[in-house]
């Protein structure tokens, strides 16, 4: 397993049916909804993992024309 050297992790916001969702999209953030018991993370686990001392970056969305 890599270390994470950083301790920043990604993930994406996607809205599903209206309701903002944040989705692990590194292997650390995916462990992280792992642990959880989820597929996505809440707002509430973002602020424990940042209590962790990880950066929580979230990836940009692009339009495609």
């Amino acid at each position: 397993m890599n270390e994470n050297q950083n301790n920043t992790i990604m993930v994406e916001v996607r809205d599903v049916y209206g309701q903002s969702k944040i989705y692990p999209v590194c292997g650390e953030a995916q462990i992280f909804a792992e642990i959880a018991g989820t597929k996505t993370l809440l707002p509430q686990d973002i602020k424990r993992i940042q209590m962790l001392g990880y950066e929580v970056k979230v990836k940009q969305q692009t339009i495609g024309v």
